[in-house]
């Protein structure tokens, strides 16, 4: 009979310029997420890993954009969440 193994990795980008309730709230984030995960791919919540990583918000790229600094948003970055 064939074992499967299987793993999943969790990864959440925490702003360097988030607060500790920002931070706190991450963290339950990922926990649900987490759970949330482990239910629907049926498997346990210890083969299921979580990282925060810390970094300047312009180290990460969404959609082909580099993000700006928190507060340092042009106005048509707010554009997409006009239109939904």
């Amino acid at each position: 009979m064939a074992c499967s193994v299987f793993s999943l990795s969790i990864l959440v980008n925490a702003y360097s310029a988030l607060d500790c309730a920002s931070h706190s709230s991450m963290i339950a984030s990922l926990s649900f997420a987490s759970s949330s995960a482990s239910s629907i791919a049926k498997i346990d919540n210890d083969q299921i890993s979580g990282n925060i990583s810390e970094a300047p918000a312009s180290w990460t790229m969404e959609a082909g954009h580099i993000l700006p600094e928190p507060g340092e948003e042009p106005p048509e970055w707010y554009l997409a969440d006009n239109e939904k």
